[in-house]
């Protein structure tokens, strides 16, 4: 969904259509991390079913900038699990953001590789990252 962001919330939706779009982006984000988690248990893992859901992870990193416009927090009234820190404290976001992107990246470079030797360390690497954002940026549910 592309998305033109303004001072507040995307221009022509309003914050519960962003709010809904950004869990829906997460919730892909998560069955991607369950896939391959769920794969890493086999004996045999599809490194295919690994390099899809590693590259689903790297675009989720990159587009979730995108996520959080001003006015799409708990002030705009619709139910989300964001906390006002998110913008309150933008820097620090921004680099936890970043810190994911990152992870995320190198988890689609091992996916990419096939090497399962690089994948399994990588896939932790990156759900601490991705944890790190949580733990200071939602509402625990």
């Amino acid at each position: 969904m592309a998305v033109t962001l303004t001072a507040g919330v995307a221009l022509g939706q309003g914050a519960a259509d962003v709010i809904k779009a950004r869990q829906q982006g997460y919730k892909a984000q998560g069955a991607a991390f369950k896939t391959i988690n769920d794969e890493l248990k086999k004996k045999d893992p599809n490194i295919g079913a690994i390099r899809s859901s590693a590259k689903a992870i790297a675009e989720t990193a990159t587009t979730q900038y995108r996520w959080f416009p001003r006015g799409s927090g708990p002030e705009s009234g619709a139910k989300t699990a964001a906390k006002a820190e998110i913008w309150t404290d933008a820097a620090g976001f921004a680099a936890a953001q970043k810190a994911f992107q990152a992870e995320a990246q190198k988890l689609g470079q091992a996916a990419a590789s096939g090497d399962l030797k690089a994948i399994r360390p990588q896939v932790g690497a990156t759900g601490k990252t991705c944890a790190g954002c949580h733990n200071k940026y939602r509402v625990k549910t």
